[in-house]
C-alpha cells in the first residue's frame, strides 16, 4: 500500500525514480536469498507470494493495474532477457563500426563474424596475437611510423615493407611456422579468412596463437640484437673520435657564434691539437 501511494499511476514520479524505488524493494525482498532460496523454490505457496509481490512492483514501475497480465521474473526469463539484450547491443555495435576508416584493418576482418568472435569458447587474445591482428608491434612499417626506425624494410627477407600481413602471409623467414598454421586454417592467410577459420575452432585458435608467439618472439629478439649492435657501433665511433664529450651549448653557440662553419666538437678537437688558438 505504501508503494501505491508513493507511485500512483496518474502523475507521480518519473520512470527513473520508480526504478529506484523498485530496486530498494527488491534489495529488501532478496536479503539473505542464498539462505532461503532452496526452501522457497520447494514451496509453491511461497513462490506465488514472491511472484505477486514482484508483479505489484512491476505495475508501479509501468503504471499498470492489477488486472494486467504479468510474467513472473524466473531464471528462464532472466536468461532470455540477457541473451536478447546482448544480441541487440552487438547489432548496435556492429552498425557503428566502420571498416572504411583509416587503420581499421582489424575491424574489417572481425566485423562480419563479430558475434561469433565474442561467443568463442577458446582462449583469449594474447600479446603476440594482438600485434599481428592490429599491426602495432615489432614491424618495420609501424616502427618507422613512430620514428623508432629509419626504414620499413623487412630485415628477415629484405622486402621493402615489413607489415603484419607480410609477416603472416609472405615472409620466407617464417615458412616453417606458416606451414603448421596452413595445415589447420587453410592456404588463404588474409586476415578476414584467418579470423573466420579460428573463430569457433579451438585447433585453429591454438595454431594461430602458436604462430604469432613463435614468430613475434624471434622478431623481437632480432630487433633487440640490432639495437645492441647499433649501440656498440656508436660507442666505437665515439672512442675513435677521442671520446669527445657533449659540448655545453652556451649563449654564444645558441645564437650562432663561434668558428664559422665548424661544429662545437670540431672547435674543441682543434683546440686540443694546437689549432688556430682562438678556442
Amino acid at each position: 500500500m505504501s508503494l501505491c501511494r508513493l507511485l500512483p499511476n496518474l502523475g507521480g514520479p518519473e520512470g527513473s525514480v520508480r526504478r529506484l524505488y523498485a530496486g530498494t524493494v527488491h534489495s529488501m525482498l532478496l536479503y539473505g536469498a542464498p539462505v532461503w532460496a532452496e526452501k522457497l523454490d520447494a514451496t509453491r505457496r511461497a513462490k506465488n507470494a514472491m511472484h505477486q509481490l514482484q508483479r505489484r512492483v512491476a505495475n508501479r514501475i509501468c503504471r499498470g493495474y492489477r488486472t494486467r497480465a504479468g510474467v513472473p521474473v524466473t531464471d528462464g526469463v532472466r536468461r532470455a532477457l540477457r541473451v536478447h539484450t546482448r544480441r541487440a547491443l552487438i547489432r548496435e555495435w556492429n552498425k557503428r563500426l566502420d571498416p572504411r576508416l583509416p587503420g581499421q584493418r582489424t575491424v574489417g576482418a572481425i566485423q562480419p563474424c563479430l558475434e561469433e568472435w565474442l561467443d568463442r569458447a577458446g582462449g583469449g587474445v594474447n600479446y603476440d596475437m594482438t600485434q599481428v591482428l592490429t599491426g602495432h608491434g615489432c614491424f618495420g612499417e609501424y616502427l618507422g611510423r613512430i620514428q623508432k626506425k629509419r626504414t620499413t624494410r623487412c630485415h628477415h627477407c629484405s622486402h621493402e615493407r615489413d607489415t603484419a600481413q607480410h609477416t603472416l602471409e609472405e615472409c620466407v623467414a617464417w615458412a616453417g611456422e606458416r606451414t603448421e598454421l596452413v595445415a589447420v586454417v587453410g592456404r588463404d592467410l588474409s586476415l578476414p579468412a584467418v579470423i573466420r577459420a579460428v573463430t569457433g575452432n579451438d585447433d585453429g585458435w591454438k595454431a594461430f596463437s602458436s604462430f604469432c608467439s613463435k614468430v613475434m618472439l624471434q622478431k623481437e629478439e632480432a630487433e633487440k640484437e640490432r639495437e645492441r649492435t647499433g649501440q656498440r657501433q656508436r660507442e666505437m665511433e665515439q672512442d675513435t673520435d677521442g671520446g669527445v664529450p657533449p659540448w655545453p651549448l652556451g649563449r654564444e653557440h645558441a645564437c650562432g657564434g663561434g668558428r664559422r662553419g665548424a661544429s662545437p666538437q670540431q672547435i674543441w678537437i682543434r683546440g686540443r691539437r694546437g689549432g688556430d688558438g682562438d678556442t
